[in-house]
């Protein structure tokens, strides 16, 4: 099979475009490109900062979001600073939920002495939740050789059991627009 080089220019602003296919333009207007805008939406970063007068989220600390308007004072930049700023409600929301989930986590391993305390030790498992997309279900992933970032480590599989019994699992049937 031949390579081909395609290009695609669309304007959102008045519904037309150009399709380069090997350097020959094809003109794109009306119903077309406005279909090939709406299957292919732009997507926007949700940490940009807004415009003054609009409207951003921030994440609460009970897996709720407070609306702010910009204003462009001190209150708006601490936010935007600290990561605490989205332009986008569903992000928001997620970021919310997924840092509560995380702090249930945390302090249920912490009050039942679950927390792996001890050194990295490369023979020894590492036991984390996980969510499994193939299973489309929360796992335990037990790690030797690797410490990923920001997750909480069990002490044991049956400490992270545990956790996904008496903590992941209600958590996500009382906030059922959590995603993994």
């Amino acid at each position: 099979m031949a390579h081909r080089e395609f290009t695609l220019d669309l304007h959102t602003d008045d519904c037309t475009g150009t399709l380069t296919i090997d350097g020959k333009k094809i003109e794109l207007t009306g119903d077309f490109s406005d279909n090939l805008l709406k299957a292919m939406p732009i997507v926007s970063n949700p940490c940009a900062r807004a415009p003054i007068n609009q409207t951003y989220y921030v994440p609460g600390c009970k897996g709720d979001v407070v609306s702010m308007t910009e204003q462009g004072d001190y209150v708006d930049d601490d936010f935007y600073n600290t990561a605490m700023y989205y332009n986008q409600l569903d992000t928001a929301k997620q970021v919310a939920l997924h840092t509560l989930l995380y702090r249930q986590l945390l302090k249920f391993a912490y009050d039942n002495n679950y927390l792996r305390k001890t050194p990295w030790i490369v023979d020894e498992p590492h036991y984390e939740i996980i969510f499994n997309h193939t299973t489309g279900d929360v796992a335990i992933d037990s790690c030797y050789t690797v410490e990923p970032f920001g997750n909480i480590s069990f002490c044991s599989y049956d400490a992270a059991k545990q956790a996904i019994e008496k903590v992941v699992r209600p958590f996500m049937k009382e906030y059922s627009d959590f995603r993994w």
